[in-house]
């Protein structure tokens, strides 16, 4: 009698199954994903349902079954993971709310039962997307700009430049649907390189649209670095290399592999930048100083007479008195302030929208993490900090990730063509 008892206690428990329901999104595109979380202990999971309800209209999109040994014993099946893939457009679904609808049963003889549903919207139609700015002239190595709006909210958006990504960011324009992008080509870009918007709704549908563009190839000059056993062992104890391998190759490792884990880490700040214009009028140089060494420049690196490395300068190096004052660019705000490997000491100014100056090997640093600067502010002097072996300031600028060349930046009359004038004729319609 016992037996029997605590069989029927078991076999009819009232505990309905759990679960728990993540959608990819509240929106629908062509394709969505539910994942479903299912358990129960007790009897075990039965039977899984699921359907979308849309204009009285019932499609059932998940329905399975588990099956148990015999009549008495509870499922095997104590816990599930289920994806269930839904294309609206597949299944005669249109455009606009709708209800995703789940239900679970147990194996209890009372059949438990666990119900839920989750409004959705469905949205099967790429954004739109208009290009407000006229023809985009960029130079190889130099900043491209362009204005466009997106009548749909809460899409994510920018520019496509070969492999590199650069978002558009709302907030200049009274209209909160008009987007700024700058992007840029970099030194090695090819002028046959591929540059269209591309717009990613709520419901993860793309539209891509090309804009008119020209890129005007640049040649990059060569310059030769020649290596003294002298200047490498002044230089190379400050970095974290093999001690006991040869300098050459010392050099090598931080010349190829700290080179670009630093210029990594000066860049990471791009996906940050404030969404607000912060800079006005051309960018600063610093004052008296005479070129060492342009942006793109193809650098070989001899050592006992032969060349052991290829790399590209990219920035500006600028040579004035020793330890002379440095000034802000332009107004920002500082979102790095540290010691950065082959660059020394080193600041970098977020000046918004996507748009950075950097200032490096410098002896002194007058600011720190989150100050605002103004144009001409004095932030540092020149100094031999990093990879160098005379006073100077390494002085670049990138957008998002990528480093452009700064001398269109201190030049009003690119600036006034470039910028100003499609922002004055996108406010002015």
């Amino acid at each position: 009698m016992v037996p029997t008892i605590w069989l029927l206690i078991q076999r009819m428990e009232g505990e309905p199954p759990k679960v728990n329901v993540e959608l990819s999104s509240e929106y629908l595109g062509k394709k969505g994903i539910i994942e479903l979380q299912i358990s129960d202990f007790k009897s075990g999971v039965k039977k899984v349902w699921v359907s979308i309800f849309k204009d009285g209209k019932e499609s059932v999109i998940f329905n399975e079954s588990y099956s148990k040994d015999n009549f008495f014993k509870a499922g095997k099946i104590k816990t599930k993971s289920i994806t269930v893939a839904l294309s609206p457009e597949k299944i005669g679904i249109n455009d606009g709310a709708a209800i995703i609808r789940i239900a679970v049963w147990d194996h209890s003889w009372r059949l438990n039962k666990t119900y839920l549903e989750r409004k959705v919207i469905v949205d099967t139609t790429p954004p739109e997307v208009d290009v407000l700015s006229r023809f985009h002239r960029i130079y190889r190595g130099g900043t491209g700009f362009v204005i466009y709006q997106i009548p749909e909210e809460g899409t994510q958006n920018g520019v496509v430049v070969g492999e590199n990504f650069f978002p558009g960011y709302s907030g200049n324009f009274k209209n909160k649907n008009i987007y700024m992008s700058f992007f840029a080509i970099s030194h090695k870009q090819k002028t046959k390189s591929k540059i269209y918007l591309k717009v990613t709704d709520r419901a993860g549908n793309i539209r891509l649209k090309g804009f008119a563009h020209k890129i005007i190839p640049r040649n990059n000059r060569r310059d030769k670095i020649r290596l003294s056993d002298n200047f490498l062992k002044w230089k190379l104890p400050q970095f974290d290399t093999d001690k006991k391998a040869p300098l050459l190759k010392q050099f090598l490792y931080v010349n190829r592999e700290i080179r670009k884990h630093n210029g990594i880490e000066i860049t990471s700040q791009g996906n940050k930048s404030i969404n607000k214009l912060l800079w006005k009028n051309r960018f600063l140089r610093l004052p008296g100083a005479s070129n060492r060494a342009k942006y793109g420049d193809y650098r070989s690196y001899y050592y006992k007479g032969r060349i052991v490395d290829y790399q590209y300068h990219l920035g500006i190096d600028l040579a004035s008195n020793k330890n002379a004052p440095v000034p802000a660019a332009n107004s920002g705000i500082i979102v790095l302030e540290k010691k950065i490997g082959i660059y020394g000491k080193t600041v970098v100014i977020d000046h918004g929208f996507g748009l950075f100056s950097t200032y490096s090997h410098l002896s002194m640093v007058f600011v720190k993490k989150g100050d605002s600067v103004k144009r001409g502010e004095i932030i540092g002097r020149t100094g031999i900090t990093g990879m160098t072996g005379g006073d100077h300031l390494h002085y670049g600028m990138y957008v998002n990730n990528v480093f452009v060349n700064p001398i269109e930046w201190w030049d009003t009359k690119w600036i006034e063509n470039n910028i100003l004038s499609k922002i004055e004729q996108v406010e002015s319609n």
